[in-house]
């Protein structure tokens, strides 16, 4: 029994100082989910293993996106580019403020990825209706949209002719200024990512139907549809209490008429209605009718100085005149025929009577009837006096022509 105490007391005299073996301390790095699109979170998870329950343990995580720490970390993804990221788990144990310090205390790291996924483009639909309209009409655009990640999106439209209003899900095509024909439609969606998609569809503009014959020949007809005007602009010529039938309207636009000296007039035929035409006058470039005797005569004014007079020997100081065509009709029209010339005007004005016949100033007044004015503008040459007017594009809009003439100030005081 001694020899045992001594022999075991030997063994212990021989193993003092020597190192006591520890298991090493291990971590796993774990993310979840693999796959997101951005903005979308993932947890990051540490698993420390074969830890000494005595000591404490610090577990710390980092990458791409890490917002917090400890054995479980968030990670922000909304602002990492599309791909593969990585983070890093470490760990390490020991007595309080000396974790570490031994080669077992400290976890080999250990790494999990997670992969950022690019987001899908939005798809779009598009329907129009109706699919065919009148010159002048318009057409609902109805836009179906998705965004497979829920994207906000914004819709915009275009069309080869016409214009459209409207930025939501639904949208107006409007044919005016549109010739006869189809007219291309795009409707397009993006999201937040700066992804697009489009859909096309088409809407036919149909053609005017050719017109009927004027009644009984009492109006020659004026050419319809309506050749293209420097200008035009609706008047807001609403019939007043007892203005019930088509003279009316026209009684009205003849007083303002008389009323700034367009004494010389002519009456048309045009479907559902007629045109009042005006003599051709001489006007300023902002349409202001010349002073007499030269705003109803084709000789230009001589110049106002000597100066002005050298300067037109060299150049040719442009002469500008005015038709107005005041149509009252209930349809909608484009004025989309080929410019009327000068001389066609003038024989215009001579072939019209100036008085409205009564089997058309009698017919009752329709309900959408509306004045359109039509300006046509020429320029000529004050060099060569035997040239032609040209038809231009004006710049003033038919309001102001209105106005210089005295006109708009009339018609629209009702």
């Amino acid at each position: 029994m001694r020899a045992k105490r001594l022999l075991l007391l030997l063994l212990v005299m021989m193993c003092t100082g020597c190192a006591i073996h520890r298991a090493q301390l291990t971590v796993a790095c774990a993310s979840t989910p693999t796959s997101v699109f951005p903005g979308e979170p993932v947890t990051a998870t540490a698993t420390v293993g074969s830890q000494n329950s005595k000591e404490n343990v610090i577990v710390n995580i980092t990458g791409d996106g890490v917002s917090s720490s400890g054995a479980t970390a968030t990670v922000n993804t909304a602002f990492l580019t599309p791909g593969e990221h990585t983070i890093t788990c470490n760990a390490k144990e020991g007595t309080t403020g000396r974790e570490g310090e031994k080669p077992w205390q400290v976890a080999v790291p250990s790494t999990a990825s997670f992969t950022v996924k690019e987001f899908e483009p939005p798809s779009i639909g598009c329907s129009v209706n109706p699919a065919s309209v009148e010159p002048g009409g318009t057409a609902t655009i109805t836009a179906a949209a998705t965004s497979p990640q829920n994207l906000r999106l914004t819709y915009t439209y275009s069309a080869s002719a016409g214009s459209i209003s409207g930025s939501g899900p639904s949208a107006t095509f409007s044919s005016i200024g549109a010739p006869p024909g189809p007219v291309e439609i795009a409707c397009d969606v993006s999201d937040d990512a700066g992804h697009h998609a489009t859909s096309y569809r088409t809407v036919i503009v149909a053609a005017l139907p050719p017109p009927a014959a004027p009644p009984q020949l009492e109006l020659p007809p004026f050419p319809w549809p309506p050749p293209q005007a420097s200008a035009r602009v609706t008047v807001p010529l609403i019939p007043g209490r007892g203005e019930h039938v088509v003279g009316d309207i026209d009684r009205r636009i003849l007083s303002a008429l008389d009323a700034m000296g367009y004494v010389e007039r002519a009456h048309y035929w045009v479907p559902d209605g007629y045109a009042l035409i005006t003599r051709v006058e001489q006007i300023e470039r902002n349409g202001r009718p010349r002073a007499m005797p030269y705003r109803f005569s084709a000789q230009l004014p001589p110049p106002d100085s000597l100066k002005d007079y050298f300067a037109g020997l060299f150049t040719s100081p442009p002469g500008y005149f005015r038709i107005i065509v005041f149509v009252v009709t209930d349809l909608s029209f484009n004025d989309t025929a080929a410019p009327l010339g000068e001389a066609e005007a003038t024989g215009l004005l001579q072939r019209g009577p100036a008085a409205l016949p009564p089997v058309i100033a009698d017919q009752p007044l329709p309900l959408k009837t509306k004045c359109t004015a039509l300006i046509y503008e020429y320029q000529k040459s004050s060099v060569d006096t035997g040239s032609a007017a040209v038809p231009i594009q004006s710049t003033v809009d038919a309001v102001t022509h209105l106005r210089q003439a005295g006109l708009w100030q009339l018609l629209s005081a009702h």
